[in-house]
């Protein structure tokens, strides 16, 4: 197992730097490079910093949608954490709260 993360990890590597670097450009794109990466490795990480993204090109809205979308997909404690933010900072407590509840069922967040 340990194997199999490490070469994911790997072979996600080239969209991780691309994406970061779409990321320091303000670039669009990298939505879809850290979400091709977030695919490949499996690391939440790499899907809470697609998911910002998606918020900063095109709104709360999407990015939860995003979010949600990813979740019935792979199912990561990071992106509740992230939509939970998001749902919060649109002052929808309702929804931050079953983020929250879905995070906790998933485990622990490895950002804290």
């Amino acid at each position: 197992m340990f194997l199999v993360c490490w070469i994911r990890t790997l072979l996600s590597l080239p969209a991780l730097w691309a994406g970061q670097a779409a990321v320091m450009l303000h670039s669009p794109s990298a939505i879809t490079l850290l979400g091709a990466a977030w695919r490949i490795s499996g690391r939440g990480e790499i899907a809470r910093q697609a998911i910002w993204q998606v918020q900063r090109h095109h709104g709360t809205a999407a990015a939860l949608a995003r979010a949600a979308v990813w979740m019935e997909s792979n199912a990561r404690p990071e992106i509740a954490a992230a939509a939970g933010i998001l749902a919060m900072e649109d002052r929808d407590v309702a929804q931050a709260a079953g983020w929250l509840e879905q995070g906790r069922q998933l485990g622990d967040d490895s950002a804290g």
